[in-house]
């Protein structure tokens, strides 16, 4: 009788850990266009700080990564979103929502995280609002965009996929299930250079015109290493340690 409860306090748990594992990504909830240079001296630390440090503590939030140097017509779509928001086109700026844009290394890091905390709290900022993830069509993005969220990037080369199958792949915790039934290509990851510097990762995949890469550690993690593994399995090794714990007791 004693092992039918420590199981059933197992199943218990179980469901209780897989939901707290989930709930520790909240998906894509909002964006922000970021325009830089890897020829900029400033731009540099400030990519880093965005796709190493705020995309780690914010999940929700998706980045729009526009790099200059490298696809002169991004250059083109800086020209154009500075003109819609009213701002410099000097890099690197960080375009969040309307009222919310910040320009240069330490606005960057000094101004955009302490929105998101206000943001979670449920005090939204005083003037504007911060663009909507869910608005935002992929598939649609001019230039030649990285889509950075949660230690995971998306990457355009010829286009093609549609916007449904890109926000899977970029907010989905576990990409195997994004990928199934999908014709790609396992590629060796090619670094990303960030101003002097490379963000490397462990697999990447080109599929439909993107190349999507990623690392096999779940959430909460260090910088680039991104959800691979279904969150569920935390489930299961929580409900295990618990019963076993039990057992021993007994």
């Amino acid at each position: 009788m004693m092992n039918k409860w420590i199981w059933l306090v197992g199943i218990l748990i179980l469901l209780t850990c897989t939901g707290a594992a989930a709930a520790q990504d909240t998906g894509g909830e909002y964006y922000a266009l970021l325009f830089s240079s890897n020829g900029c001296g400033s731009c540099g630390p400030a990519d880093m700080y965005v796709f190493t440090n705020l995309t780690q503590q914010y999940p929700e939030l998706v980045v729009v990564d526009y790099e200059l140097s490298g696809h002169p017509v991004n250059g083109m779509v800086n020209r154009k979103f500075s003109e819609l928001y009213g701002v410099s086109q000097s890099v690197p700026h960080v375009i969040l929502g309307e009222n919310l844009t910040f320009l240069g290394r330490n606005a960057i890091v000094t101004a955009i995280a302490p929105i998101l905390d206000a943001q979670r709290n449920g005090t939204p900022p005083a003037s504007g609002s911060l663009l909507r993830f869910a608005t935002l069509d992929l598939s649609s993005l001019e230039g030649y965009p990285k889509i950075w969220r949660a230690n995971r990037v998306l990457i355009f080369e010829d286009g093609g996929a549609d916007a449904a199958f890109l926000k899977e792949v970029i907010t989905t915790p576990n990409i195997n299930t994004a990928l199934s039934g999908r014709q790609y290509e396992v590629i060796s990851p090619p670094p990303i250079r960030v101003g002097k510097q490379n963000i490397t990762f462990e697999h990447a995949v080109r599929v439909e015109g993107w190349v999507v890469q990623w690392n096999s550690v779940d959430m909460p993690s260090d910088a680039n290493n991104s959800v691979a593994t279904p969150l569920s399995v935390w489930g299961a090794v929580c409900a295990m340690a618990a019963v076993a714990a039990a057992g021993m007791r007994r």
